[in-house]
């Protein structure tokens, strides 16, 4: 699995930049928290989640394989955002 240019485009014209808003809300105005460690942080967020998934017995999670797939497609991208912020939001 590659980053999707694409799907972050899609996201980010449907749901719109959240990141410096985040930034500003989860650490305040001092600037230390960065939209760069937002993207982080929402990584490590899917990287929870993914890790919940393949806790579960398989047999009760409806739709496994397509929550595994959907939650490491956004790990890729969140990582992907954090290291190409400036290019991410030309996208």
């Amino acid at each position: 699995m590659t980053v999707d240019k694409e799907l972050i485009r899609k996201r980010k014209q449907e749901y719109g930049d959240s990141f410096e808003g985040l930034a500003i809300l989860w650490g305040g105005s001092d600037g230390k928290l960065t939209p760069q460690k937002v993207a982080l942080m929402l990584a490590m967020l899917k990287t929870v989640r993914l890790s919940d998934i393949l806790d579960q017995d398989p047999d009760k999670v409806p739709n496994r394989e397509f929550a595994l797939e959907d939650t490491l497609q956004d790990l890729i991208n969140y990582q992907w955002i954090a290291c190409n912020y400036e290019e991410y939001k030309q996208l």
